[in-house]
This record gives structure tokens, sequence and C-alpha cells, in this order.
């Protein structure tokens, strides 16, 4: 499974859990990340394949997308190339809309909290995104995406019995946060990956 990192940017909170290197606004001591986005400071937009996998990254931008300000505060900070211009909102929670957002090699799931106006985002290198997505947290729920098509995932808490959730609009779902695995029957098969401690 991948660490979460978080980057100080502002002393704005976020958190991020599941698997993946993890961007807020605020900061943390978490253990060095597998994987992070090469350091740029030019926007990069979504590849072909991403598109492919997400037709949403391919689409213009629609107005939900367009109230992009934290989307664009935490690009900015960030350094390693997210493109705020091309963030897709994909879904939502009570607190504010769930983002898709390209950066240099990968793909980040970005949770917005439109009262306190903070965002964190976890990120993953974009092959693993493409084969089975991936998953963010906010310390209540565990909020995935998962390429187009995929209308359900398995996921089997640490010594628990599997259980069949079903995708939402946009190709998010939620789990509780608890240690599981996911698996996801994506365009490169059958992936499995752990969430919260999960060890595979």
């Amino acid at each position: 499974m991948q660490r979460s990192k978080k980057i100080v940017m502002t002393a704005v909170a976020a958190v991020a859990l599941g698997a993946g290197v993890g961007l807020a606004q605020a900061g943390g001591d978490d253990p060095p990340p597998l994987w992070q986005p090469a350091t740029t400071n030019a926007a990069v937009p979504a590849t072909a394949e991403q598109k492919e996998a997400y037709a949403v990254l391919a689409s213009t931008q629609r107005t939900e997308d367009l109230d992009n300000d934290n989307v664009e505060t935490l690009a900015a900070r960030s350094g390693v190339g997210m493109d705020a211009d091309g963030a897709r909102v994909i879904g939502a929670t009570d607190a504010g809309p769930v983002w898709l957002i390209p950066v240099n090699g990968g793909l980040c799931l970005g949770l917005e909290d439109t009262a306190d106006t903070s965002i964190g985002a976890a990120c993953e290198p974009s092959g693993d995104v493409i084969a089975r997505g991936m998953t963010v947290g906010d310390g209540t729920e565990i909020y995935g995406v998962v390429p187009d098509g995929v209308t359900t995932v398995d996921v089997t808490p640490d010594g628990g019995t599997s259980g069949t959730t079903t995708v939402g609009t946009g190709g998010v779902y939620t789990v509780p946060v608890e240690p599981a695995a996911i698996a996801v029957d994506g365009p490169s098969g059958l992936t499995e990956f752990g969430v919260q401690g999960h060890s595979e």
C-alpha cells in the first residue's frame, strides 16, 4: 500500500486517507510516500490514456468545474504540475465537491470543504489510476473513483467478509474508514489494492 504525505502549503486543514500520496493545504509528519509527482511549476494536462479511462477529463469545463478557486490555490502551491483547468467535479460529499485532477505523471482525487475553503487530495501514478482507480478519505469515509464502465467494487475489511459496493454517478463510491482490500474489475482486469493500513 502506498502511504500518504501531506505537503505544507497554508493553514487550512484536510485529511488524506487511503492509497497514494496526499497533498493538502495543511501539514503533517506522515511517512514518506512510495510515489509522488515529479516537481514542476507547469500545469500538466490529462493524457490521452487518462481521458480514455475517465471521459470527464476530455469534456469541456462545466459550470461546477469553473468554481475551482481552492483547486487553483492547491495547484499553484503544490509544485507538482496540478492542472486546475483540467480538474473536473465527479461527485460530492456533505462538505463539498469531489475533484479528479490531472497532475504530473498521475491523477489526484480531491475533497473540498466549501464551508472552510479547504481542499485535500491524494495522488497516484497514472497506470494505477487507469487500471483500478484510487481513494482519498476525510476521516469519516473513504471516497474512491474507478474508471468508466466499472459499476461495482468488492470490499473486504481486514478479518471481515467481502461485500459489493455500488459505484455511483461519476465513478465515485464510498467505504468506511477501516483497513480493507478493494478489488476492481477494470480495463486491465481484476486488480486489488489496500486502503487505510490494509496489508496486502
